[in-house]
């Protein structure tokens, strides 16, 4: 290691990563912060060997980084181990990780200023409460069960080896990491060392322990296990005695008494963040051992003393089921705690269109919880991982390479990277044939006989596709392109190097391979190399970039050749795809589509011209480019993981692909497309399927209400000219009721409504029409705002400020003057009314006397409730994105919740009361389990934009939602 001339170490080159700036020292090895090409920061450990006094302690820490390698990228609590290399010639070897937050900014990273943020430093920030440190201690211990599960050992736990990566405790200087039996050298800081020394999951369990101890009491762990002063007036003080008896059993000295590994201090951790007693738990396990011990003795005892002794082992049998009870409870939570985190992570690969990934997810989430079969946001975030695919072939595997269908379209041909050739029933998606050795391929034959290639030899060839024949002819010893059959089906092939020549062979085992052309001409450099091929439907029309350089010294050439004749030009963007698109006539263009910035220009093989250069996708869309295909009717476009299609001048994008497409081939009626990617998933498309639309409704904004039939298979939805009913499925339009203005809720009758001059409440039965036209008339026309109905009891409010019910048996009538009231809900039995409105408060009344129960204040605005009749709460949501939960007898706030959204708009109960949906400002439908309040998913609606109302179909399994412009949408 070199020095400058003010003792300030020299970065040592590092291929790849610029190293910033030195952010740590220690005996053998130095933290630099780096930045890689890209822009991104990343922490960089040097150790040199020079700082060991021999070979095997520097040996033993880059053995250490091979045990940790095995396990980083294992789950989020581990540190990410991006690279390890050796550079032994300059005595050094080095790690590349991820950079943990800055001190001072968090994920705002300046070279010049960063400080780490480590536990140490989050000591600093003060007291931290009972809660934090389990949050904390939870996430650690989990950490570091990971490798106490893979046999290994940490050796030096300590705060400020304990890192946080956005947000997230991780352990660092993983240099340490070694297996448990191989860790034999004595490392690690006083204070935190096991008496037994370190080397032992045991071990790391105990340094554990005096970490949880300095973040809980803020004192230092040689005061151990001394409590703060002010411990008694501490508000958390009852789960601090819980979470220090868990501190003083993973601070044991004796090893038998102590926690054997992470594994078991993460359980007593978990039961402490439930709620649970430790402390109680411990001493009935304690008592039932004694007792199993005594049982000789309290059978004797037994016979003098029967009932002494049984309320002693009935009360450690009582104590038993108090901790099967925690540990099922706290094992639920960690349950529902891993679905929804893997629910967000399958969330965010569908936004990126990562449709593989999200799938693989999901199938996880089904594992972690049994009853994922009935949980509705799963249901529908699997439906719409599989896109737009009608059929999977298969689902992963190695990457495709090419696909080809047969002209009678009765076999699907595909070869993937490991040069095997399977070929599938179009239809079925049976495998009908399987060929070995093959490095590309070049389509059927007209028959169907053969299928043409290239073997694994370079060598043009064909397999029989009836029998088992095998035909070849040798090659010219490089790389070969197969690009098709000619009209009298012979194979051509193109060099995809020096001297780049078009050849053809005619079928003829060990026949002569003909050639064609040379596609360079004399003296042109020989370092070209075949970046991109595209040939027209006759593969006589054909196109190949050539490629010289890397980076931002590429360069390309473009050569074409129609009707025979060669020209050479230069594209005037990155031909990352190109093929030969039909125009008018028979004419035909060359597109060429940069896969990076989107833009496209066309190429005249007749004026050898360039024009029309447009962007075809924004830069920022996340979408690359693959390849383009003539579909013979149209064009079919390979777009990242999905599939561009033109219809009579309009595009649209299939999605559904696991990874980037990498081939394509379509029908010759242009209905069906079947593609295949690098994550090795072969699809079939249907082309011909419309564009599911969502329906608008034209009608003002008070009037956006919805409702379910009670069979759940229609949807009621208002528009101008009454309500109508749409089918489920469809989304078609069925029925309508012109005498109706809008209708909520779906109680007894289909649903409840305002007719259509305000004038009079309205019930609807099934498919049947109007049952009561007119329930009552008021002294004066209502003009509706609200209105609720449970069991055939109607509320509605006007914007008078009155409250007026009613239902089939009896007449409307006026039950109080409330204010200016717009949402409303009333419970199972038509006794009570909760409401919000102008006055920022939530009010209770009676609805026999009109008499208000009790009203609560809000902070904000309320702009929906909902009755949670299984735990006895009203949840009122509010537009800054919050949920109120209020007692529903009383009004007392239990809870604020956070949805997930930042206005909320809506809010409705799942019907067995288990989940409840937000609707918000953001055009995301928010789920949350009703009672723990864990956020599950946030399910994007088709039209992305702000929700106005919710409706939940009887069945549990649709949800209908209508944006503020009046668009309808069903997830399900």
């Amino acid at each position: 290691m070199t020095t400058s001339s003010d003792s300030t170490p020299v970065p040592p080159r590092i291929p790849d990563y610029e190293l910033l700036r030195l952010i740590g020292a220690g005996s053998y090895g130095d933290v630099w912060i780096a930045r890689t090409a890209t822009g991104v920061y990343r922490a960089v450990k040097v150790v040199w060997r020079n700082r060991f006094e021999d070979e095997v302690p520097y040996e033993r820490e880059f053995r250490g980084l091979r045990e940790f390698e095995r396990v980083s990228l294992v789950g989020p609590r581990q540190l990410a181990l991006l690279h390890v290399a050796r550079r032994d010639q300059d005595g050094f070897f080095y790690y590349v990780m991820e950079l943990a937050d800055d001190a001072a900014t968090g994920a705002e990273i300046d070279p010049a200023t960063y400080r780490p943020l480590t536990l140490r430093e989050v000591r600093r920030e003060g007291e931290l409460s009972v809660k934090r440190v389990l949050e904390l201690g939870v996430e650690m211990a989990r950490g570091l069960a990971v490798l106490h599960e893979h046999g290994l050992v940490h050796r030096d736990i300590k705060p400020s080896n304990i890192i946080m990566v956005s947000g997230v405790p991780k352990l660092a200087d993983i240099g340490l990491v070694a297996s448990a039996t191989m860790a034999l050298t004595f490392v690690g800081t006083e204070g935190f060392v096991a008496p037994e020394g370190p080397g032992a999951p045991a071990a790391d369990v105990y340094a554990m322990g005096k970490v949880l101890y300095e973040l809980a009491t803020g004192l230092d762990r040689n005061e151990f296990p001394q409590l703060p002063e002010a411990f008694s007036q501490r508000e958390d003080r009852m789960a601090f005695l819980e979470l220090n008896a868990v501190i003083l059993r993973a601070c044991e000295p004796d090893l038998k008494r102590r926690p054997e590994d992470a594994r078991a201090l993460l359980d007593d951790l978990l039961l402490v963040q439930a709620g649970k007693s430790v402390r109680r738990l411990w001493a009935a396990e304690r008592g039932l051992a004694r007792a199993l011990k005594m049982v000789a003795v309290l059978a004797a005892v037994a016979a003098v003393a029967g009932a002494g002794a049984w309320i002693a082992w009935d009360r450690a049998q009582q104590e038993m089921a108090l901790r099967a009870e925690a540990e099922a409870e706290r094992d639920a939570l960690a349950r529902k705690t891993q679905y929804a985190g893997l629910l967000a992570q399958a969330s965010r690969a569908l936004d990126k269109h990562v449709y593989g990934s999200s799938r693989h997810l999901l199938a996880l989430a089904e594992q972690t919880r049994n009853s994922v079969a009935a949980d509705f946001e799963w249901r529908v975030l699997r439906r719409r991982a599989n896109g737009d695919v009608a059929h999977f072939y298969r689902d992963q595997g190695p990457a495709i390479v090419r696909i080809e269908l047969s002209a009678d379209e009765a076999a699907l041909a595909v070869l993937d990277t490991t040069g095997v050739i399977t070929a599938y029933s179009p239809q079925t998606g049976e495998i009908m044939r399987r060929f070995e050795s093959a490095s590309d391929t070049a389509g059927f034959s007209h028959n169907g006989d053969w299928l043409w290639g290239v073997d694994g030899e370079a060598n043009p060839c064909r397999w029989s596709w009836e029998g088992d024949s095998f035909e070849s002819t040798p090659g010219p010893g490089s790389n070969l392109w197969a690009l098709g059959l000619d009209p009298r089906e012979r194979w051509l092939g193109v060099e995809r190097s020096y001297p780049g020549r078009l050849l053809r062979w005619d079928g003829t085992p060990g026949g002569e391979l003909e050639v064609l052309k040379t596609l360079f001409p004399n003296g042109a450099a020989t370092d070209w190399e075949a970046f991109r091929i595209a040939a027209g439907s006759d593969n006589e029309d054909l196109a190949i970039a050539w490629l010289r350089g890397q980076g931002g010294e590429a360069e390309f050439v473009m050569t074409t050749m129609v009707e025979g004749m060669l020209k050479w030009s230069i594209p005037p963007v990155r031909p990352g795809s190109m093929g030969w698109i039909a125009t008018t006539g028979k004419e035909t263009r060359l597109e060429v589509v940069d896969d990076l910035s989107g833009k496209r220009a066309w190429y005249n093989p007749v004026t050898s011209k360039w024009d029309k250069f447009d962007t075809l996708l924004p830069p920022k869309s996340g979408r690359r480019w693959s390849i383009t295909h003539d579909a013979g009717v149209g064009s079919a476009r390979v777009v990242g993981a999905g599939l561009l299609m033109d219809e009579d001048g309009h595009s649209r994008i299939l999605w559904g692909q696991a990874g980037l497409l990498t081939s394509v081939a379509v029908s010759s009626d242009g209905v069906l497309a079947y593609s295949g990617s690098q994550a090795g998933d072969v699809v079939r498309w249907n082309l011909g399927a419309g564009i599911a639309e969502s329906p608008r409704i034209s009608a003002g904004l008070a009037s956006l209400r919805l409702a379910w039939t009670r069979d759940s298979r229609y949807l009621l939805a208002p528009d101008e000219n009454g309500v109508r009913g749409f089918d489920r499925g469809s989304m078609s339009s069925q029925f309508q009721w012109p005498e109706m203005r809008w209708a909520a809720g779906s109680f007894h009758g289909v649903g409840w409504g305002v007719s259509a001059d305000g004038a009079a409440l309205v019930g609807i039965e099934e498919l049947t029409g109007l049952v009561q036209a007119e329930i009552g008339r008021a002294e004066t026309t209502i003009v509706a705002v609200a209105l609720a109905a449970r069991t055939g009891r109607v509320v509605l409010t006007r914007g008078d400020g009155s409250m007026w019910t009613g239902s089939v048996e009896t007449q409307i009538r006026r039950v109080v003057d409330t204010g200016y009231r717009w949402a409303l809900t009333v419970d199972d039995e038509g006794t009570r009314v909760w409401s919000t409105g102008r006055d920022l408060q939530i009010h209770c009344q009676d609805l026999e006397t009109g008499e208000e129960l009790w009203a609560t204040p809000m902070p904000v605005v309320s702009s929906s409730l909902c009755l949670l009749p299984r735990f006895g709460q009203l949840a009122v949501a509010t537009v800054n994105g919050n949920l109120h939960i209020l007692d529903a007898h009383s009004g007392e706030r239990n809870a604020i919740v956070p949805t997930g959204t930042a206005a909320a708009e809506d809010v409705r109960t799942s019907p067995d009361g288990s989940r409840l949906f937000v609707a918000g400002n953001d055009g995301d439908i928010q789920v949350l389990e009703v009672g723990s309040w864990i956020h599950f998913a946030a399910l994007g609606l088709h039209s992305g934009q702000p929700t106005q109302m919710l409706a939940i179909a009887p069945d549990g399994r649709a949800l209908a939602a209508i944006s503020k412009s009046g668009h309808l949408d069903i997830l399900q």
